[in-house]
């Protein structure tokens, strides 16, 4: 196992990170699931 990861300096500035990286995620995902940006097609490009 690298020395680094016994290292408890980042463990903070992580642990924001991850909360701030997850909020952007779900963000992203309500976004691009809402059909009022991006409306919802009958035939899904079948013919």
């Amino acid at each position: 196992m690298p020395e680094a990861w016994d290292e408890d300096e980042g463990i903070d500035q992580f642990q924001q990170l991850s909360w701030f990286i997850s909020a952007a995620v779900v963000l992203a995902d309500w976004t691009g699931s809402a059909s009022r940006y991006f409306p919802r097609t009958a035939d899904h490009g079948r013919q």
